[in-house]
């Protein structure tokens, strides 16, 4: 079975956890994908203030394991909470309190890093609006809202064809669809409403909070009506951003930065720092500058998230070749993650009692390793979290059997132990069934 070499980030990607308790039966039998926790000499699931290390069968078949640990020399066990990604937006009040006839609205867009190419390190667009006699908020963040996002669209390249701009605005603006679901009573029939991580307008159903958030709300496709009375207008479609308002008295415009976030050929899947600014000038006093707040909320990535994680796997995978697991540098790797799925991460960070860096109470914390297991089951995430930590003691080893009691698993009923001793480890078995695994009962 190889070993990892002494790199600092190790990725194994856990279809499931293995029924086989020892590492020649793990090696004879366990399945692809398939990972456990077994004792330093292979014979059997550790106990408490045992050593051992984390068997991992490949998804092209090789055997891989971690380094030898230390329980007592982990620092943290931890599994990541799945959220729904959040793409990184900006939004400002348009309000025309003060303007007069030629005073100009202006709004700046600075993109850092923008895509993968060196002379895309920093773009800046400016657009303006000239307030004009009769204008109101309304009119003035309609036009406003279209010429910036037609100027995204032209400079950071445009989807082919069209899309609607809705003149009238949203009645609400939404992160995620829970948040929408969460405030749906408070609408009306047929109110329109936007979702940031979905990029899509939807109207409120009659009857509103009906159960799920596909019950409350339909997606808005059809725009005829609105375009025909002139409330709504077709823009260029941007692919990496979108704008869009409020139908409130504030008129707030929503810059979204939607495909940058885990772009497929950014490395570690983040997004380009994107900044707006906004400010009015007064023509009266030779374009005197005031500034309007504009507030900027950052990305949120799901740590599970397949697509960022995929970039992760290659980016590791180039750390890993030269040890050897791949017999040629130019051979194309057999990746293990599916971009299409949200994975539970458990992140395991300890120092390694084998390897080639000496590793000792004192040294600094370069000297930690970090180990990620991504699982495609939350319920096998936490049971693998628990057996390790039945290993250093975060409780009592009885208390942690305690827990598990509690948890619920591949979102099942909750788990009942009705019987078990110290140390007792349970995971899921191949027959689907939660069974003690030394007696596999």
């Amino acid at each position: 079975m190889y070993v990892i070499p002494d790199v600092k980030q190790t990725m194994f990607v856990a279809g499931g956890i293995a029924s086989e308790t020892t590492a020649a039966t793990f090696i004879a039998t366990a399945s692809a994908k398939e990972v456990q926790i077994l004792a330093e000499n292979g014979a059997a699931v550790p106990a408490y203030g045992e050593n051992f290390f984390i068997a991992y069968k490949n998804v092209d078949g090789t055997y891989l394991r971690s380094n030898t640990i230390n329980p007592f020399n982990i620092k943290s066990a931890t599994v990541a909470t799945a959220i729904t990604p959040i793409p990184t937006y900006s939004y400002f009040d348009v309000v025309i309190s003060g303007m007069a006839a030629g005073d100009t609205l202006e709004v700046m867009t600075q993109v850092y890093g923008f895509g993968t190419s060196s002379w895309h390190q920093r773009l800046n667009r400016v657009v303006a609006e000239t307030f004009i006699s009769g204008d109101t908020s309304a009119t003035i963040s309609a036009k406003l809202g279209i010429t910036l996002l037609e100027s995204l669209a032209k400079t950071f390249e445009s989807r082919p064809g069209y899309t609607v701009y809705n003149k009238a605005g949203y009645t609400k603006i939404y992160e995620t669809q829970a948040d929408a679901f969460a405030d749906a009573a408070a609408l009306s029939t047929n109110e329109l409403i936007w979702v940031i991580a979905d990029s899509k307008p939807y109207f409120s159903i009659d009857g509103n909070k009906n159960g799920s958030f596909a019950l409350s709300f339909t997606e808005k496709t059809d725009w005829s009506s609105e375009l025909t009375a002139g409330t709504a207008a077709t823009v260029l479609a941007c692919k990496y951003f979108e704008v869009v308002q409020l139908a409130d008295t504030s008129h707030r415009l929503h810059v979204i930065c939607k495909e940058l976030v885990q772009d497929d050929q950014r490395k570690f899947g983040y997004e380009s720092p994107v900044y707006i600014g906004a400010q009015w000038l007064d023509k009266s006093s030779s374009d005197a500058k005031t500034d309007i707040g504009v507030t900027l909320v950052k990305e949120r990535i799901n740590p599970g998230d397949g697509k960022s994680l995929r970039n992760w796997e290659v980016a590791m995978d180039k750390i890993h070749r030269p040890y050897g697991r791949f017999e040629k540098m130019g051979e194309t790797p057999v990746l293990a993650i599916d971009k299409t799925t949200s994975y539970t991460v458990l992140t395991l960070v300890y120092r390694a009692t084998d390897g080639n860096t000496p590793h000792q109470i004192g040294y600094s914390e370069n000297n930690y390793h970090t180990l990620f297991i991504p699982f495609t089951s939350s319920g096998n995430a936490a049971t693998f979290l628990a057996a390790i930590q039945l290993t250093y003691n975060i409780d009592t080893p009885a208390e942690v059997n305690a827990k598990l009691a509690a948890l619920k698993l591949n979102d099942l009923a909750d788990v009942v132990i009705t019987s078990g001793t110290t140390g007792d480890i349970i995971q899921l078995a191949a027959d689907t069934n939660w069974k003690n695994v030394a007696s596999d009962t």
